[in-house]
């Protein structure tokens, strides 16, 4: 509560130049509690002086103090008023006076705080946006790839299922030729056709195996998945 007087200066505020003269006082958000005296000095009368003060817009009717001159005016938001106060006696009114009033808001509830919350508020929304749309890549390449591996394990299943059937033909008509091989080596008495049936029978065997090999691996890999 600070009591302004017709000094250039006050306590926490410095005036321009003494308050009687001032035609605007500015105050900080944490001045808002304040107390102003003021007389009508016109004798003889002075004795028979009733006060009134209003703070436009935050009063709405004139407050009378009766015979006291002082406004008290306390809890005052930031903005801007107009102090008027007015001397007067049971039949007229005798003096006048309006002091402008600035009480101004604190740092963060200024329009360069709010211009800092929006750049926050933009950044938030732009790296959320950034973030979320990195999430959305990184989700669309994982489906991708996993897509991309299960082509590739069906274009494997397919190789492999597709040469398990080729062995299978395979395999049953070597076994057939390599039983007549058999015989015929057991009745061919001429070397030059022994040489023949056995290069025959050893190709046919070592193909067989092959073919064994291979299915024996397909086997194994249907056990393993």
């Amino acid at each position: 509560n600070k009591k302004t007087s017709a000094r250039n200066e006050v306590e926490g505020c410095r005036l321009a130049q003494a308050l009687p003269y001032l035609s605007e006082l500015d105050l900080a958000h944490d001045q808002s509690l304040i107390s102003i005296d003021f007389v009508a000095l016109k004798l003889p009368i002075g004795k028979d002086v009733n006060y009134a003060y209003k703070l436009e817009p935050f009063h709405n009717q004139w407050i009378e103090t009766n015979q006291t001159g002082t406004a008290n005016l306390s809890n005052i938001p930031p903005g801007d008023y107009i102090l008027k106060a007015r001397a007067s006696t049971a039949t007229m009114t005798i003096a006048a006076n309006e002091l402008a009033i600035t009480i101004n808001p604190p740092f963060w509830k200024t329009w360069p705080a709010y211009l800092l919350y929006l750049v926050l508020l933009l950044t938030l929304v732009v790296t959320g946006m950034r973030y979320y749309a990195e999430r959305l890549k990184l989700k669309s390449s994982l489906l991708f790839e996993k897509k991309q591996r299960h082509l590739e394990h069906e274009l494997n299943e397919e190789r492999v299922q597709f040469f398990t059937g080729f062995s299978h033909e395979l395999k049953t008509p070597l076994t057939l030729i390599l039983a007549p091989v058999e015989d015929l080596l057991l009745e061919t008495k001429n070397p030059k056709d022994l040489r023949v049936l056995k290069l025959i029978q050893k190709n046919a065997k070592y193909l067989h195996e092959m073919i064994s090999k291979l299915l024996e691996f397909r086997n194994a890999e249907l056990n393993v998945n």
